[in-house]
């Protein structure tokens, strides 16, 4: 059993985390959809929310890649509709907004401020994860801010409504129940966790990797039968978490992945093709060497939390349990390898789960480190990291229009407001960081 942490934290110390985490990422997002991604994403969600269905009325002017029928005809975007599902909330507050304000921008900017929520919450399930697993509140408090807060993606993602936002809670949410299975292996436990592994893919398909990994090397009763490494990684779980209790769990990560098949079949004629499928320019044979080398290079300049993550999983947590640092490079390994194989386009919003992944190698190298370090990564990490999102990864295009004059504007919707002659904005663009960061120091204090 994983040795278990007994801090004095209560829910009020995660909300406030969550709180705090949003209300810094919502600052500094845009408040729209800014590219098409995200008009399908919102799409989709008003479809399935307000409409009851997936299938979508777009005007012939507007289709696009981005834009496909399935086999009935019917014209669907080209996403799988995991975050449509969890844009619930988010769509029916800007439905509110929208009618109360008269102003139908309402809409993506509700939206948008719910998926930054989202993200503050799948940080702080990560920090109550990390206590689980044995570290100490505040080197497991600082591993999921600069999870959430340090990597430049996790600022890129908050922008607009993408895809990992929803990516990144889920992660946090399997890191959290990962904890709790590991911790009391029951067959209760083993289901919650089956359910969000399974419905990874539904967010992302190039998680259906990451997703058979995880669901294998925590619930497979067969591992050593199925593959020898997974046996390896098996033998040294702690006692219980396998077996009959984890039967259950199985079966709840193979419904939501089978569901996933029979939706691609219904809706595109085959259980491996999906929107995706129709963006083959996107992909290569194998591991092409540009694309590694692009990756290391993004890491270097956007992912330090990642990073230093993965050198505290090689060099500290093996000491603190062997098995854990085996999973968490095995999970980062594995998130990779589809990655290699794709042009190198967007990756670097695609590489934002690696923070996560990697949180518990963070963890075990802020325990290790001097407090006066902690604080320096923390305080220098996190701020660099927002800077590169705003200024650079394609935040100052396009140009901002004001009175037919072209402005390179970082696209955070209070300075795009004031910038238009509404200098109220200038109010929440300064109140949202000082609350955020007085709110999180609030979440620091409880954790000491």
């Amino acid at each position: 059993m994983l040795p278990t942490a007994q801090p004095k934290q209560t829910l009020i110390s995660y909300f406030v985390l969550a709180i705090g985490v949003a209300l810094l990422l919502f600052w500094g997002s845009a408040g729209k959809t800014r590219q098409v991604d995200g008009q399908v994403y919102l799409a989709q969600g008003q479809a399935l929310w307000l409409h009851g269905k997936l299938t979508i009325d777009i005007p012939k002017s507007q289709e696009s890649a981005f834009w496909l029928e399935d086999r009935f005809g019917q014209t669907r975007g080209r996403f799988v509709p995991g975050l449509a599902v969890l844009l619930g909330p988010g769509i029916y507050a800007g439905k509110l907004a929208a009618a109360i304000s008269g102003c139908q921008a309402a809409l993506p900017f509700m939206a948008t401020a719910w998926l930054c929520l989202l993200l503050g919450c799948g940080c702080a399930l990560l920090f109550s994860a990390l206590l689980k697993m044995g570290f100490g509140a505040k080197p497991a408090l600082l591993a999921a801010l600069l999870a959430a807060l340090g990597d430049v993606s996790s600022w890129q993602v908050a922008q607009t409504i993408w895809s990992e936002s929803g990516v990144l809670f889920a992660l946090g949410l399997v890191w959290w129940q990962t904890a709790r299975w590991l911790n009391s292996p029951e067959k209760s436990e083993a289901l919650k966790l089956g359910l969000p592994l399974g419905c990874l893919p539904w967010l992302h398909p190039i998680l259906w990797p990451l997703a058979l990994f995880l669901t294998a090397l925590w619930l497979f009763p067969g591992t050593r039968a199925f593959c020898p490494p997974f046996g390896w990684l098996a033998e040294r779980r702690p006692s219980g978490a396998g077996g009959a209790p984890a039967l259950p769990g199985m079966l709840a990560a193979v419904l939501p992945l089978a569901l996933l098949l029979i939706y691609n079949w219904f809706f595109f004629g085959s259980p491996l093709r999906g929107g995706y499928s129709q963006e083959s320019g996107h992909w290569t044979a194998g591991p092409e060497l540009k694309t590694l080398l692009l990756i290391l290079l993004d890491f270097l300049y956007a992912h330090w939390p990642a990073l230093l993550g993965a050198l505290g999983a090689i060099w500290l947590l093996p000491r603190k349990s062997p098995w854990l640092a085996a999973a968490v490079i095995g999970s980062a390994a594995v998130h990779l390898l589809p990655l290699a194989c794709r042009t190198p386009e967007m990756l670097t919003r695609l590489l934002a789960p690696q923070a996560f992944l990697l949180a518990p190698g963070l963890a075990a190298l802020l325990e290790y480190l001097a407090p006066k370090w902690r604080a320096m990564i923390l305080y220098i990490l996190i701020p660099v990291a927002a800077a590169i999102a705003f200024f650079d990864y394609g935040f100052l295009t396009p140009p901002v229009v004001i009175n037919g004059q072209s402005w390179l504007l970082p696209h955070c919707w209070w300075l795009i407001a004031a910038a238009h002659g509404h200098l109220w904005a200038f109010l929440p663009g300064i109140a949202l960081p000082v609350a955020g960061i007085w709110i999180i120091k609030r979440a620091i204090t409880i954790a000491n």
